[in-house]
């Protein structure tokens, strides 16, 4: 047990409790032996508190930092109503129950791994929840006993009140979001955190009540299994470094003196990747010989390029000619190196520029731009585009454009993360590098030269809606793309969305879709089996020739349907192999006929 006493030893100089070493270390000491060292010290649970920024330029980060073994509080302001607004950024704002859904939705969709929360009731019995779970704190009691408060005389109970807000909550949730989303919450509480006793200390006891949920929550959930008494001392002892970043190299030599083989090190390494404690990514050969102790230290830098850009654009010192490159970053999606280099040299981050960039394409953030070889190089990066004030979108749809055919593709739940469009949005333009790109605000618009065809990508809400788009040029009109090629494409688009699924959010699902018009829809709401919400999406059958929809039981024909899944090859051959019959029968089969052969098979 010499191992065991070191790492108490160790949690204690860091300040943290015995009982917490006990958790983590899961039954490697006897009860005889936590008894001992629990006499003098009352149980306690300590924990590293994240604040994730609201604003919608921040979502595209989600992914980095959104852990699974975590608790999660989602905090609401009691005091306005749930169709009161609040601003997002970029001069659009939501109201409460979108960011409540928003929220919901984000946890659920990046950080949940379908594993289950046993918890233990007042009772004495159990209910499941899925993991990770979330508690959702209401704010600002005291205002509302301010707001139902006349004259000194209450109107009402606040308390009555209070249990009204937080139930039309729970309500809200139940109506329009997913069984599988309304899993993860396991409470509601709502807490008064400004009122004081004589003695300073918090008046509401329901702040007490909120902590010792977030205490069973940690015993019953986030310290079940077996955590290696060896990754606890490895861990402490990178804390210990305060460094920001480490070689690789460095924590092998941390875990040889603990007698850890490499293979060792590695699997803890991952461990606390997964928990959000550090970040190491041993499969990116750029980054595979990176540790980042501070998780807190890429935040930083990516607020760097994400909010700063902003911000330097009103300043008088920025240079005239970087104040051009902000406004190119944020219209069209552009990022020059020249910028990058700009705002790292004021934040005097220079050195983490190849971070930064392997960061953003490992996450599928950035790509790079074909450019000239005597230039500097540029980058992709459309999650930093802000809305165009004046809404316009001729940029992505010409006044003389004419669409040959659109889709569909709805994720379940009426949830579609910003995100994970625009890692879609990359992934395509990585893949057809040769197409010339505009970009504006959920929309681009991809120009394949050699078929002279544009594909524009929206996001619509929960939809991501294709167009194959013809523009004419100088009086000229092209002709409509062949349906074989039109077909290729949306094959490989799909092939890239289940990508950024698996990679980003494995929890969505999509239906390749058409819209239906009928007055039978409820948009907004639930459909009956609760695992979907109504948004006039209807799916495409699995033949690919039709959708039924659900509401009216009648079929939505698109006659374009057959170019995006195109099966005329079959048909074509088909018929040939009939004309051949026929022509063999006649003992004569034209020179024409050979020909269509030949360019059919090859």
């Amino acid at each position: 047990m010499a191992e065991v006493a070191d790492v108490l030893d160790a949690v204690k100089l860091e300040g943290e409790r015995i009982s917490e070493a006990h958790e983590r270390l899961s039954g490697q000491i006897t009860e005889k032996q936590f008894r001992q060292s629990m006499r003098s010290e009352e149980s306690d649970v300590f924990f590293s508190l994240w604040d994730f920024a609201g604003q919608s330029i921040y979502y595209i980060t989600h992914q980095v930092f959104l852990a699974s073994r975590v608790i999660y509080i989602l905090v609401t302001d009691l005091s306005k109503s749930l169709d009161d607004t609040l601003p997002v950024g970029d001069g659009e704002y939501w109201t409460v129950k979108q960011f409540l859904s928003f929220w919901m939705n984000s946890i659920h969709t990046h950080a949940s791994q379908g594993s289950q929360v046993r918890l233990k009731q007042s009772d004495g019995s159990f209910r499941k929840a899925v993991a990770p779970p979330v508690i959702i704190l209401g704010t600002k009691k005291d205002l509302l006993r301010q707001k139902n408060t006349t004259k000194g005389v209450a109107a009402v109970d606040v308390n009555d009140e209070v249990q009204k807000r937080l139930l039309e909550i729970k309500e809200y949730l139940a109506k329009h979001a997913t069984r599988a989303v309304n899993a993860h919450l396991v409470d509601m509480i709502a807490i008064d955190n400004k009122s004081r006793n004589e003695d300073g200390s918090i008046a509401d006891p329901a702040v007490e009540t909120l902590r010792l949920k977030i205490q069973q929550l940690a015993k019953e959930y986030l310290f079940l299994g077996a955590v290696p008494a060896k990754w606890i001392l490895l861990e402490l002892s990178l804390r210990k470094l305060r460094k920001e970043k480490i070689s690789l190299d460095e924590v092998k030599d941390l875990g040889k003196r603990m007698k850890m083989e490499e293979a060792e090190v590695i699997e803890a390494l991952d461990f606390y990747h997964s928990v959000g404690e550090l970040l190491y990514h041993k499969a990116v050969p750029e980054l595979n010989n990176t540790v980042i102790l501070d998780v807190e230290w890429l935040v930083s830098l990516f607020k760097i390029l994400i909010t700063k850009s902003s911000a330097y654009k009103k300043e008088l010192d920025v240079p005239v000619q970087h104040s051009s490159l902000i406004d190119e970053l944020h219209c069209e999606g552009r990022l020059h190196e020249e910028l990058l280099d700009y705002l790292l040299k004021r934040h005097d981050r220079r050195e983490d520029k190849a971070i930064l960039l392997k960061m953003m394409e490992l996450y599928d953030i950035t790509c790079e731009m074909p450019v000239n070889p005597r230039q500097k190089q540029m980058y992709y990066l459309p999650s930093l585009m802000q809305k165009d004030a004046k809404g316009k979108n001729s940029a992505i749809f010409p006044v003389s454009s004419s669409v040959c055919c659109q889709l569909y593709f709805h994720f379940a739940g009426n949830f579609l993360p910003e995100g994970l469009f625009y890692r879609l949005l990359i992934r395509c333009i990585r893949r057809w590098s040769d197409c010339v790109v505009v970009m504006r605000k959920h929309m681009a618009r991809l120009y394949f030269p050699d078929d002279d065809f544009h594909l524009t990508l929206c996001k619509e809400d929960a939809d991501i809606q294709l167009k194959i788009l013809v523009i004419p040029v100088g009086g000229r009109h092209p002709s409509s793309p062949h349906p074989k090629r039109v077909s290729n494409v949306r094959q490989l688009v799909e092939e890239d969305i289940r990508v950024v699924i698996t990679n980003y959010a494995p929890t969505l699902v999509y239906n390749a879709s058409l819209k239906c018009q009928c007055p039978n829809h409820k948009v907004g709401q639930l459909l009956p089996l609760g695992e979907d919400i109504d948004d006039r999406c209807v799916a495409i059958s699995k033949e690919k020739v039709t959708a039924i929809c659900p509401t009216g039981a009648m079929p939505l024909e698109d006659y374009n349907l057959n170019m995006w899944y195109w099966k005329g090859k079959y048909i074509a051959i088909s018929i040939i192999l009939l004309s051949i019959v026929l022509c063999v029968t006649a003992r004569t089969i034209p020179c024409s006929l050979i020909k269509l052969v030949s360019l059919m098979s090859s």
